[in-house]
């Protein structure tokens, strides 16, 4: 989780353009839980190097638990991305829920 949306999406970013340019089957989300900005990335386990790479990138902001129920809902929203392509990007307003 992060303070501010400034370093969460500056951290989004980062993580996106990592998932995006390695060989690797993960997913990357820029939420507000509880009014509070976080960055999650979902899949397979990457390798050592990417694994460290995207830790450091995500080390601006703190650790922290998600309920299971929202983890579920981006676990299907995953899901249903990989069935429309490799690379697909949606955005939404502020407040919409998902």
């Amino acid at each position: 989780m992060y303070g501010s949306d400034g370093p969460a999406l500056q951290a989004y970013t980062q993580a996106q353009g990592i998932v995006f340019s390695a060989d690797c089957d993960l997913s990357a989300y820029r939420i507000r839980f509880k009014n509070v900005p976080h960055v999650v990335i979902l899949g397979a386990k990457p390798p050592a190097d990417l694994d460290e790479n995207i830790s450091q990138t995500l080390a601006t902001g703190t650790p922290a638990e998600l309920p299971q129920d929202i983890v579920a809902t981006l676990i299907q929203r995953r899901a249903q991305a990989k069935r429309l392509g490799p690379w697909v990007e949606g955005h939404y307003r502020p407040g919409k829920p998902v």
